[in-house]
């Protein structure tokens, strides 16, 4: 009888780890829904319009842009998003003459932070690619974006 009792207390202890750990789940799910909520904020009332002002920029002067916003699920169940600043040369009617890879900036939510990942390629398709940070959501602000984007640029063409 001794060892049903203590089954009795060992079912109990079980089932009040399951709740925690079903709590702490549930916590964990909502605070990734909460940052994927402030990452698409960030987005759409920050990152998008800065990316916006360079975009017109290469537009107006015959250059090409784009700005992509993805969202990947992995297998794990988990979601990556992100949202891309890309440039381009108008294609020519050669296209042997396109870079392989264009430079582009890059912000994904990653880890709950924001990190920036460079592809700083040149006309010849020569260049670096990587990541650049990782910021807290509270650091993407107007000015940080408007600095990452205008630094990205001025690097990329004054190249030699």
């Amino acid at each position: 009888m001794e060892d049903i009792d203590e089954l009795g207390i060992l079912l109990d202890n079980y089932s009040k780890k399951f709740e925690e750990s079903k709590l702490n789940r549930q916590g964990q799910i909502k605070e990734n829904q909460d940052f994927k909520d402030q990452f698409n904020q960030l987005v759409q009332n920050v990152i998008i319009p800065e990316m916006n002002k360079y975009y017109t920029i290469f537009y107006d002067r015959g250059f090409g842009a784009s700005i992509i916003r993805s969202s990947i699920l992995h297998e794990a169940g988990h979601q990556t998003q992100s949202i891309t600043l890309s440039f381009s040369h108008k294609k020519s009617s050669y296209s042997g003459f396109m870079p392989a890879l264009i430079p582009s900036l890059k912000f994904v939510a990653e880890n709950r932070k924001i990190a920036i990942y460079e592809n700083k390629f040149d006309a010849s398709g020569l260049g670096s690619s990587g990541k650049e940070g990782a910021y807290e959501t509270y650091q993407i602000t107007e000015s940080f974006v408007g600095d990452k984007l205008s630094n990205f640029f001025k690097t990329l063409f004054n190249r030699d």
